[in-house]
């Protein structure tokens, strides 16, 4: 620890005396206090607004908008047993949140504090420490309760379609700056920090923008789906779903995409409750 990181100044500790407000111990009356102290407790929003307020302001705890908030904090702490509550004033409220926060569903800016310098030091530290467990990519066990007889007809289709899935997912992932299948299927990209310098908006309207561009593909492969007759409908899942999961289709040297089958799920699901249900009619007959 360097001399640099050793306070040479002391702050005088502050009293902040609240206000009292007259109750009685009528039953009324103390149900009403309970639910006022359930709709007024602000404690948190408090905190969180001095937490932000001291990270960007350059007097840091000591500016004026940190010693306001301090005061209604002695008085939200208080709230319980003086039953008069602390009104944060609208102007006191954070329009931005530091990245360390991870507020991502709010407007986020770069901490230039200690703390932000942390989090993103922990946080590269993190990305950078090598994996535990293998590298090669998870291969998720082919359930043949997703087979149904004649889904070989379909297999060629099904890899065109496939390929074409791929392609135009991939673009999405690039286009985005995502890395892999499930952040661009959800919205949730790990490296926020690295979208934050590029675009600092807010981070939930990408993720917004994410999710549109995905389900907009899905409903476009739902198209070539139901274009077909609808009597192909389950041979033809059958072939979605071998093509992706099945050993004998994997693609050596390419990344593998799990969720394209499940874009009609609807169809795999009926082919699993069928089978099911024909398999405990046969243990039945046997039994």
């Amino acid at each position: 620890m360097g001399p640099e990181t050793i306070k040479t100044r002391s702050q005088r500790v502050s009293y902040f005396l609240g206000n009292f407000k007259e109750t009685s111990n009528e039953l009324q009356e103390i149900q009403k206090y309970f639910v006022d102290y359930m709709i007024n407790d602000s404690l948190g929003a408090i905190s969180t607004a001095h937490l932000v307020h001291a990270d960007r302001h350059p007097m840091k705890a000591r500016s004026p908008e940190c010693l306001q908030l301090a005061a209604l904090h002695s008085m939200a702490v208080d709230f319980a047993k003086s039953g008069a509550p602390a009104e944060m004033p609208r102007s006191l409220r954070p329009k931005e949140y530091p990245d360390f926060m991870e507020r991502w569903d709010k407007p986020t800016y770069i901490s230039d504090g200690a703390l932000g310098k942390l989090y993103r030091a922990a946080a590269s530290r993190m990305q950078s420490a090598p994996a535990t467990s293998s590298s090669a990519q998870p291969s998720p066990a082919f359930d043949p309760d997703l087979e149904v007889p004649g889904f070989e007809e379909f297999l060629a289709s099904a890899e065109e379609c496939y390929d074409l899935y791929v392609e135009k997912l991939s673009t999405l992932i690039v286009y985005y700056g995502t890395e892999h299948e499930d952040e661009i299927l959800t919205g949730n990209i790990r490296n926020r920090l690295l979208y934050l310098k590029k675009d600092n908006k807010r981070y939930f309207e990408m993720k917004d923008r994410i999710i549109d561009s995905v389900e907009g593909l899905h409903k476009e492969v739902r198209g070539w789906f139901m274009s077909c007759p609808k009597a192909e409908a389950a041979r033809r899942a059958s072939a979605w779903y071998r093509v992706t999961y099945h050993p004998d289709h994997r693609r050596p040297g390419k990344k593998q995409f799990w969720s394209f089958p499940w874009i009609v799920c609807d169809e795999l699901l009926k082919i699993k409750e069928s089978n099911k249900r024909r398999r405990q009619q046969v243990d039945d007959a046997a039994a």
